[in-house]
């Protein structure tokens, strides 16, 4: 939260949310239904009294689940959604790189496409580079700066087709992008 420029309390309320924002995908109801991920953790955390604001950045972790999907509002859901997608990106980029053509087997296009819709959405300002390398440098495994760069520039493309999809015209996008492109929203 603290990359992503906001409060002290939002931060504290990220920090506990984002220790919690995934416990449910281990609840045999939410891997029956996994479009209850997220609205359960939210439920169990509320019915073990955790405070409403870290409950409900528990449930905007988990968004977008898919295309059209809710986004996260809060700056605690924000920050937790968008750290976790940058999470799985640099480790499973360190891992196994980027996904191939059309072979997508970890979500790592759904991820990259979340979290710039995330940011671009709520006009939430975040150096990706800098983030990412956080991210990178709590890995479990070797991820350099080689990671970091590709990673990145993943992100940039899938930054590239939000914008376009949205309606904007190809040339200004990338022109945006060479300029701005490290920072959604500011793109």
């Amino acid at each position: 939260a603290a990359r992503l420029v906001f409060s002290e309390e939002d931060a504290k309320t990220a920090t506990a949310a984002a220790g919690l924002a995934r416990a449910d995908l281990a609840t045999q109801l939410v891997q029956e239904f996994t479009s209850l991920a997220g609205v359960m953790g939210k439920h169990y955390a509320a019915r073990e009294g955790m405070p409403e604001p870290v409950c409900e950045a528990i449930f905007e972790a988990a968004l977008p689940r898919a295309a059209g999907d809710l986004l996260p509002t809060t700056p605690a859901g924000i920050s937790v959604a968008v750290a976790d997608r940058l999470d799985t990106l640099a480790g499973l980029f360190a891992v196994v790189g980027a996904p191939k053509a059309t072979a997508d087997p970890f979500g790592l296009r759904r991820a990259a496409y979340g979290a710039v819709q995330a940011l671009v959405s709520t006009g939430v300002r975040c150096d990706l580079r800098a983030a990412l390398r956080e991210a990178a440098a709590l890995q479990p495994v070797a991820c350099n700066e080689t990671v970091v760069n590709e990673c990145a520039e993943y992100i940039t493309r899938r930054l590239e087709q939000y914008l376009v999809d949205d309606g904007c015209g190809v040339e200004a996008v990338r022109s945006a992008l060479a300029e701005r492109g490290g920072d959604p929203a500011w793109a």
